[in-house]
């Protein structure tokens, strides 16, 4: 009786676990990606992160010093007050200079206010290179 009691448990624990790790957005690029200027990106909000103002957010281009290279906003032209995914695209010009390697951070936009109508504050980062 005791094992069954515990099996019920543990199944009960693993189909009502979350994780910790919030989810994200797809990006049109991939960790470890060799990119140069000027680059295009698009993400896809996937209908986890919302839009303000036809904005979802921004993205910075880093180098391996933490350096800011360029920073850009994601945009649409789409109608963003739908549920679901929508893309958001921005267009990045930057100068690596001697860089080898670099990141993609992008944050999202949490919206302006205060209670419900503030979000939370993510961000990912996206190791690249602009060297192959």
């Amino acid at each position: 009786m005791k094992l069954k009691l515990f099996i019920l448990i543990l199944i009960c624990f693993l189909f009502t676990c979350k994780t910790n790790t919030p989810l994200r957005p797809s990006v049109s690029i991939n960790a470890y990606d060799v990119v140069s200027s000027p680059l295009d990106i698009q993400v896809n909000s996937m209908g986890i992160w919302s839009a303000h103002e036809g904005e979802i957010g921004r993205i910075e281009v880093v180098d391996q010093e933490g350096n800011v290279l360029t920073t850009g906003f994601l945009t649409t032209t789409t109608n963003w007050m739908k549920e679901g995914p929508i893309v958001f695209k921005t267009h990045l010009e930057f100068d690596p200079k001697n860089a080898e390697k670099g990141a993609l951070i992008i944050y999202n936009n949490p919206g302006d206010g205060d209670g419900t109508e503030a979000g939370e504050v993510h961000q990912f980062e996206i190791p690249i290179r602009f060297k192959p």
